[in-house]
């Protein structure tokens, strides 16, 4: 039987950590220029965000998907620290 020789393994990639801020009524709780963490976008830039009746819209630029507009409450976003 031929041995192979190994093949290196990738580390895995480092997740920055993430940052809790404690959501304040009537303040926005993403503010421009942020580093945020989406669970299907990745990473990305806050461009702006703006609050709404019931929530906050959050515009960011993602690293691999574009400039995507979410909503505050479902979007899932983790500020990365």
């Amino acid at each position: 039987m031929r041995r192979l020789p190994g093949r290196p393994v990738a580390p895995a990639p480092v997740r920055p950590a993430t940052v809790a801020r404690i959501r304040v009524p009537g303040q926005r709780l993403f503010r421009d220029g942020d580093r945020v963490i989406h669970g299907r976008f990745g990473d990305g830039v806050v461009v702006t965000s703006k609050l709404t009746r019931d929530d906050e819209e959050v515009t960011v630029a993602f690293r691999a998907g574009g400039v995507k507009t979410l909503l505050a409450s479902i979007a899932n976003l983790e500020i990365a620290g």
